[in-house]
């Protein structure tokens, strides 16, 4: 019994949404002994059940002088599918480009970060459950880091609407120490908030700046003050104390002292 396979861009999509094992399977055209033995391997009734856990894909290529070449995409694909698709590919290529000239049997992590790839000689029913079982074991850590984040995440927005920067800042950085891989949905939404939050504080700094430029001084370095306070985040702070040690010696004049802002 085959499993249901999805193609590349919709099981990579669907594995990260649901954060389960992906069971990848790249056909070469020309490789028969793959292919006979993982039919032998999927009669079996146990991998079928352990499938179950699991985002099966399939696609299909062929080697030519040394290439990768792609079977050509379905006609009935928009342009969204395409993309998708294309893009799909070219991660399992990176990924798997070093392969033998076999077909490509594999269980990854739904980040495609940890995986088993299966030579022929370790292509069995009882190696295939084993890898699924640690893939789900690995799953079930991400799943769990997911819904941290996702709290985390709640609260830190719960701050910026409140307008407590700081707040949100230092919430922001319990995410990063979650240390999701690059394509985790959830910093989508880091990246937005932090938008919004880099947008206040050029606004505020743009108003220390004419403050300034208006030889209002003291009023300029008392607002880098409190921005110093409102968002604490390592780069911002660096330029607004480059700010204050700028409008402080002009406060001082010449040969004055730098104070230690």
């Amino acid at each position: 019994m085959s499993p249901e396979y999805l193609s590349a861009g919709v099981a990579l999509e669907k594995a990260l949404q649901k954060l389960q094992p992906i069971f990848l399977v790249l056909e070469l055209d020309s490789d028969e002994g793959t292919r006979a033995r993982l039919k032998k391997v999927l009669d079996d009734s146990a991998v079928q059940k352990s499938l179950k856990e699991a985002i099966c894909l399939k696609d299909f290529w062929s080697r030519e002088n040394g290439e990768w070449r792609w079977r050509d995409l379905s006609a009935d694909y928009n342009e969204k599918q395409r993309k998708s698709e294309s893009s799909a590919r070219k991660v399992l290529e990176k990924l798997l480009r070093s392969s033998s000239e076999k077909s490509v049997v594999a269980i990854f992590d739904p980040y495609l970060n940890k995986g088993t790839l299966f030579s022929n000689s370790k292509l069995r029913a009882s190696n295939l459950r084993k890898a699924i079982r640690t893939s789900q074991k690995v799953s079930e850590g991400y799943r769990r880091s997911r819904l941290l984040g996702e709290k985390i995440l709640d609260r830190a927005q719960g701050f910026v609407q409140d307008e407590r920067n700081a707040d949100s800042l230092r919430t922001l950085v319990k995410l990063d120490e979650l240390k999701f891989p690059p394509t985790e949905p959830l910093l989508d939404r880091r990246v937005r908030l932090m938008e919004i939050l880099e947008k206040r504080w050029k606004e505020a700094r743009a108003e220390a700046r004419d403050l300034e430029l208006s030889n209002k001084l003291a009023a300029a370095a008392s607002k880098l003050e409190v921005i110093l306070k409102e968002y604490p985040h390592p780069e911002w702070e660096k330029q607004i104390r480059d700010d204050i040690g700028r409008v402080w010696r002009r406060i001082q004049g010449p040969g004055g002292g730098t104070p230690n802002p």
